[in-house]
Formats: C-alpha cells, structure tokens, sequence
C-alpha cells in the first residue's frame, strides 16, 4: 500500500485544521513505531495535497482544471515531496 491509501480524505464535517493535526499525530506516531523516513515525508505531502486540493475546490473552483490560466506551484520540501514530520 502505497502512503496514499494511510491517509484517508477529509471528511465534510471536519474542520481541516483538525483533520490536519490527527492525521498528522498519526503520521508521527507511525513513524515513531517503525522508523520509516521515507513513507513519513511521503505520507505528509499527502496529507497536504489532500488539504490543498479540498481548500481549492472550496474556495476557488470545484473543478482541479478550472480557472484556466491559474495554478498552484509546490515548492521547496513541499514540492520535493519532503516534508518531515518534525
């Protein structure tokens, strides 16, 4: 399974900052049980993409293609897909 599948999406009811801080204590948690550097910076850029994805369809378009001419560029850690979660 891919870090994908450890990540589940948001749900409607939840405010992201709270889904963000349990699905990130799960991440440390995970990563304190098995030491997998690797999965636990993948797993984090997952979870952000997840949050990106939900606040842009929130906020700016329903659909991902949609407004033409308009993009969000990841950068640094973020972009690289390395995000730490320390």
């Amino acid at each position: 399974m891919d870090e994908s599948g450890l990540i589940p999406p948001p749900d409607a009811a939840t405010p992201l900052p709270g889904y963000y801080a349990s699905e990130f204590r799960k991440l440390q948690a995970r990563f304190e049980t098995d030491g997998d550097g690797l999965t636990a910076i993948r797993a984090r850029t997952v979870l952000l993409d997840r949050i990106i994805s939900c606040l842009y369809t929130t906020h700016i378009s329903p659909a991902l293609d949609e407004p033409k001419d308009f993009c969000l560029i990841a950068v640094g850690g973020y972009g690289r897909k390395e995000l730490f979660p320390f």
